[in-house]
């Protein structure tokens, strides 16, 4: 799992931040889905808001889901 900073989390590979969010990055995700990461060297933010338990929260995918939202994010803000 991610080393812990000051209660942030840190990015990790196969992690939520997705795989371009630099080391100099802190996170915290929520129940429902949402999370934030703040890039400190790019000054990058992201927050992602969803609901996971609705319609059903036996279906969540959010796992799979949020690193996927947040290379694409990067992406395009990088211009990769």
């Amino acid at each position: 799992s991610s080393q812990p900073a000051m209660g942030w989390d840190t990015p990790e590979k196969g992690g939520a931040a997705g795989n371009l969010f630099s080391s100099n990055s802190i996170g915290h995700l929520g129940f429902t889905g949402t999370s934030l990461w703040i890039d400190l060297d790019q000054e990058i933010v992201i927050a992602l808001l969803s609901n996971r338990t609705h319609p059903d929260p036996k279906k969540n995918r959010m796992d799979e889901i949020r690193p996927k939202v947040h290379d694409l994010v990067m992406k395009y803000l990088l211009k990769k």
